[in-house]
């Protein structure tokens, strides 16, 4: 079942050479808001919290951007990472942690933010590693 936020921004029918699209994959309703908000001039916005609807999206779409939250899920969320990375494999990936994951090591396009943090901080990993790579 899909919820009332992943149907903000449809998955399906986007053009082909429009705008990048991001997936924000978090629990929490109103940093999912907030996250929407600050990147919805640069992004194509696909947010939700349910595991459910991302499994529809990544079967439906490929993504430029994901921004996954660990809380979202039970147990790691690793599982999800490669889910994402498999249907996007260039897709930069910022996970988003409530407890520190100092010292892990994880793939060259993901990185790791411990909340809280600044959006500017994240959108600045996206920004950088958009040019990188």
């Amino acid at each position: 079942m899909m919820d009332a936020s992943a149907r903000q921004v449809p998955v399906q029918g986007f053009a082909e050479g429009s705008q990048r699209v991001l997936l924000v994959f978090e629990p929490d309703g109103l940093l999912r808001w907030s996250l929407t908000s600050f990147f919805m001039g640069d992004y194509q916005v696909a947010p939700t919290g349910s595991p459910e609807t991302v499994e529809a999206m990544l079967g439906a779409r490929c993504f430029d951007a994901a921004i996954l939250a660990d809380e979202a899920v039970d147990g790691p969320a690793d599982g999800w990472e490669n889910r994402i990375r498999g249907s996007s494999p260039h897709a930069r990936i910022v996970r988003t942690s409530t407890r520190a994951d100092r010292g892990r090591t994880f793939h060259p396009l993901t990185t790791m933010l411990e909340k809280p943090f600044e959006l500017r901080r994240l959108a600045d990993w996206l920004v950088r590693r958009e040019t990188m790579g």
